[in-house]
């Protein structure tokens, strides 16, 4: 008789799931399927100096790192820097490189500022566990009767071991455990986070990311014009001035040079472009547009804005509304076209140009990504509008649609990677359309249920129902009679 292992639990928020320990995983067939670093989207220059660092953070820290409950023999830093100096491009770069010097390949999981709670880890430990054996080669239904383990996940990734593991994108330390638990020994891992305290919180190497080089910087400019300014040739002093009056940030740079190339075909039509631009930024007039915490400073934002007023006035409008999409989340063409009203062949030709002017990045498969440095500044033009309530209430409806037009044709599984989305759509929608709010839990009930988020569909039902009674209170208590 062959051996058992298939365990049957029952989770808290209800709900029935077989648990994948290290019992189950005994006689499970093994297939490594390599995974492999996804592509850039556009050129991007390399950090040579950064890149340096992580490679001998990775090399020279070969001992132990205690990560909660399990002590893993693997190499782990963390990439901390400013916003919009280029931390995703730098680890993408890094696992492209290495991907030949890691025989087992290179996991890159993009995770991101809705990736807050361990119960979401479960979802990426199953594509772990989906490297090692064919098991779970199952339809997106069938996949959400396992839960993981770690100890599970790491025992079938330790087969192969040879691993770089890159974690992008990380807002929360607690949220990322499961998958520190789950690495087998001689893998190592690469974190790229905002937080200083994340980064410290590690316990391991710590590289910061900075402005570009001058070298860097030249570059870019061969990169995005292809030409590149030379400093004994006094014509193209221009150039250089540009460069350093944008700080040499690497966003606010590539930024500019989109606005040349909107602007003209050769290095005489770029500087009358960048004089103009170089005026705005020694002007100082943006100062009043807020981007919160991460605000890169007046010169940035002149580059953000003189972009921002190349465009038409119908792209200006959509540029926009984007700052009401969740923060760096991605999102695809027929929603974006559907929250701006417009069909999406007009959508698919307005992303394509703000990818192009690096005020957006494509993201493959049909998706679109904001950084959030360029998601704040559009939030801020929305508030200077007198638009946010308007685009936020079209981003929650769009969702909404979408939502339930996949949840009737039984594909709701497609909108997973949406769910960021969702979120952010319910949160403005249960403070001011409860109605829509409701339509957006309904439309999710199944995806909760099926990716092991029943907690959080049951606070969804709760914040509604909160909210209703609220309101009825409030009514009663304005009504003449004092009755509901």
């Amino acid at each position: 008789m062959r051996d058992q292992y298939a365990f049957s639990a029952h989770a808290e928020t209800g709900g029935t799931a077989t648990v994948v320990n290290h019992v189950f995983i005994q006689n499970l067939e093994r297939r490594w399927t390599r995974p492999a670093p996804p592509a850039l989207d556009r050129d991007a220059v390399p950090r040579p100096a950064e890149m340096a660092k992580v490679k001998a953070e990775l090399a020279g820290r070969g001992g132990v790192a205690i990560t909660g409950k399990a002590a893993i023999l693997a190499t782990s830093m963390a990439v901390q820097g400013a916003p919009g100096v280029g931390k995703t491009t730098l680890a993408r770069l890094l696992a492209l490189e290495l991907d030949t010097e890691y025989p087992d390949g290179v996991i890159w999981e993009d995770l991101g500022p809705d990736f807050i709670s361990p119960e979401q880890a479960q979802a990426v430990l199953r594509r772990w566990a989906g490297h090692a054996t064919s098991f779970f080669d199952l339809g997106e239904n069938l996949n959400q009767l396992f839960t993981f383990e770690s100890a599970a996940v790491r025992s079938l990734l330790a087969e192969h071991s040879k691993l770089l593991v890159v974690l992008d994108n990380v807002w929360s330390l607690a949220a990322i455990g499961p998958l520190r638990d789950a690495l087998p020994p001689g893998s190592r891992l690469i974190v790229t986070t905002r937080s200083r305290a994340i980064a410290q919180g590690l316990g391991a190497g710590w590289v910061e990311v900075g402005l570009l080089s001058e070298a860097e910087a030249l570059q870019l400019f061969d990169l995005r014009l292809r030409w590149q300014p030379e400093r004994d040739r006094p014509a193209d002093g221009w150039a250089f001035d540009l460069a350093t009056g944008v700080g040499l940030h690497p966003l606010g740079l590539d930024v500019a040079l989109g606005v040349l190339h909107r602007y003209g075909d050769a290095p005489a039509e770029w500087r009358a472009a960048a004089d103009r631009l170089m005026r705005e930024v020694r002007g100082g007039r943006f100062d009043r547009l807020s981007l919160g915490d991460d605000d890169p400073g007046h010169n940035v934002k002149a580059v953000m804005m003189f972009s921002y007023q190349a465009l038409k006035e119908d792209e200006q409008t959509r540029f926009r509304r984007l700052g009401a999409f969740a923060l760096e989340a991605d999102f695809t063409t027929e929603v974006a076209a559907a929250a701006w009203g417009c069909d999406a062949d007009l959508a698919f030709e307005t992303l394509t140009d703000f990818a192009n002017a690096a005020l957006l990045e494509r993201r493959g498969g049909g998706a679109w990504r904001q950084h959030g440095l360029l998601r704040a500044f559009s939030l801020a033009l929305l508030a200077d509008a007198g638009e946010t309530d308007a685009a936020a209430a079209a981003h929650a409806r769009a969702y909404a649609a979408a939502m339930r037009s996949s949840d009737d044709a039984q594909r709701y599984y497609e909108m997973l990677p949406s769910l960021p989305q969702l979120r952010h759509a319910f949160d403005w929608a249960v403070a001011n359309d409860l109605d829509l709010a409701l339509d957006i839990a309904d439309g999710c009930r199944n995806l909760h249920v099926q990716f092991g988020l029943v907690r959080e569909g049951g606070e969804w039902a709760e914040r509604v129902l909160r909210t209703r009674n609220e309101i009825s209170i409030a009514s009663s208590l304005h009504s003449p009679s004092g009755a509901p």
